[in-house]
């Protein structure tokens, strides 16, 4: 019995991404930390969405906002998770995406998170309301869902696999 080497996802579209002859280098924000080894693929997906490069250019000019990335083999209980604190210095983030799911939708979902908080969006508040797509999806009520990152995720992905987005 011969057993094939089926490649996940997410290695198929960084081939794809950093072979592809619209890829540019775009360069990241200097507020977006991402490990070396996966700079030129989240450079690729800046290079193919044009939503994902309108998130890296909000977080670029936002003042007093350090996002640190992180492509990891799992997140426990998620397929993302980002967790941000604010204080007297600004707004940190910490976004964990499993490199075994859609980085691309999830990474871009994610980023949206942050603009989010960058907009100083109360989520505590939207999620008492259920036409602000604001959840919160927590017993303790201090995680959040929102159909906003939701969609820039899907537009994301779309984009990149060269698919039409519905506006």
């Amino acid at each position: 019995m011969v057993i094939g080497f089926i490649p996940s996802l997410a290695a198929v579209v960084c081939t794809f991404l950093l072979h592809s002859p619209a890829h540019a280098q775009l360069a990241l924000p200097s507020n977006l930390h991402v490990a070396p080894i996966y700079r030129e693929f989240v450079e690729a997906i800046a290079d193919h969405s044009p939503t994902f490069e309108g998130q890296l250019m909000r977080i670029a000019t936002a003042t007093g906002v350090d996002v640190h990335v992180a492509i990891v083999p799992r997140v426990l209980g998620a397929r993302a998770r980002t967790r941000m604190v604010r204080d007297h210095e600004g707004l940190t983030a910490w976004i964990e995406v499993s490199r075994l799911d859609n980085v691309v939708e999830l990474l871009a979902h994610e980023i949206e998170h942050v603009i989010e908080q960058i907009e100083r969006v109360d989520l505590t508040i939207g999620a008492k309301f259920a036409e602000t797509g604001i959840y919160s999806v927590s017993v303790d009520g201090t995680a959040f869902e929102t159909v906003r990152a939701a969609r820039a995720g899907v537009r994301v992905a779309r984009e990149v696999a060269g698919r039409s987005v519905d506006r």
